[in-house]
């Protein structure tokens, strides 16, 4: 019996696949725990429709990201933290913290899980961050860290 996942089936199916199964798994299991629905033409022609316009979607998103990673490319962020005479930062700059400034001066919508730091930020400087726009786009920013003394 042909199936569309409506859920994910672990080691079975992922959600919106197409699927042949026995007759007695999609009547017993599948169909009473909401898991799948039988394969129509109708149900087959809108899960296309789903897909296409999911696809449109997606390409849509990908060129917002490459036209937004080219305007952010070596733009400079100004971040202003506690520090020490000497330049060291009483406590190290997190991902929340440059997300919720970068947010405010770039004009975008971002959150932590978007920026990359690859090292620890405690002294006073510039400092190279890793903007995670889309799974495939990402732009390197420089944060410049100053002391609000």
């Amino acid at each position: 019996m042909k199936v569309i996942f409506t859920q994910e089936v672990t080691g079975v199916a992922h959600r919106d696949e197409v699927r042949e199964v026995a007759e007695g798994y999609a009547l017993n299991y599948l169909f009473p725990q909401g898991l799948a629905v039988r394969a129509t033409p109708e149900r087959l022609a809108a899960l296309t429709q789903r897909s296409q316009a999911k696809q449109i979607s997606s390409s849509r998103e990908l060129e917002q990201a490459k036209s937004r990673a080219g305007e952010l490319g070596g733009k400079v962020v100004t971040l202003a933290c506690r520090a020490s005479s000497a330049g060291k930062l009483y406590a190290a700059v997190t991902p929340d913290d440059a997300a919720q400034t970068m947010a405010e001066q770039l004009h975008l919508p971002l959150t932590a899980s978007q920026i990359i730091i690859n090292e620890h930020l405690k002294a006073i400087g510039d400092h190279q961050v890793t903007l995670k726009l889309h799974p495939q786009i990402s732009v390197k920013i420089t944060l410049r860290l100053t002391s609000t003394a």
